[in-house]
């Protein structure tokens, strides 16, 4: 991503937060902060107000590996391998819209595990939201929003009552994103890694 997309996107504070974890990446210090929302989602009246005005299909592994020429700057091959480990941990689906072929717009549906993390198992009636992505061309179309209302309305058939999602501290645009779809800040954490002896998480959440 390019400094001046980046600086639109997460504004000045997100833009200098972003330099400062970058400089710590060079000394060995991996620190990154975060908001974990949440969403009560047991009636379905909020669905039926804001309808989906796109076409979202359910995704498979084969479909983001055909986006490697289409999309190479996001769909490099380390996002390739995390999203094969996604569709291979139980319970991920994938969500999106193609436009002449190309995936403009994602984004992950977790059931049993919080994304990518099996050590955290999600509660009975909670669902995880996350790995949302809009392509630059078609960002400011309100995908992201569609893309969540329809998530909780795949989860809220499999009897889930309860929506959550992290975002990076930095990440202004999915921060109001998710205020304006009336989700509320549960919890925020830090994760870290000094001089490479391993990650940690202060995430309260599934402990």
């Amino acid at each position: 991503m390019k400094v001046v997309d980046v600086y639109k996107r997460y504004g000045l504070k997100g833009f200098l937060q972003r330099f400062l974890w970058k400089i710590l990446y060079l000394i060995k210090i991996d620190y990154s902060k975060y908001y974990l929302f949440c969403k009560q989602i047991e009636s379905q009246s909020d669905f039926e107000n804001n309808e989906c005005k796109f076409n979202f299909v359910q995704l498979n592994f084969s479909d983001f590996k055909n986006q490697k020429n289409l999309n190479p700057n996001w769909f490099n091959e380390e996002k390739l391998h995390l999203l094969e480990l996604a569709f291979s941990i139980e319970g991920n689906i994938a969500y999106g819209i193609f436009q002449n072929g190309l995936i403009i717009s994602y984004g992950f549906l977790s059931l049993k595990y919080m994304g990518l993390n099996r050590n955290v198992i999600l509660k009975k009636d909670d669902c995880y939201l996350w790995d949302a992505y809009t392509h630059p061309n078609a960002r400011g179309k309100h995908y992201h929003k569609y893309l969540t209302i329809y998530r909780e309305r795949v989860a809220f058939k499999y009897g889930k009552k309860r929506s959550l999602s992290i975002v990076a501290s930095f990440n202004r645009a999915s921060k109001n994103s998710y205020l304006a779809r009336s989700y509320n800040l549960q919890e925020t954490f830090i994760t870290y890694n000094i001089f490479k002896k391993g990650f940690k998480s202060t995430l309260k959440y599934g402990k």
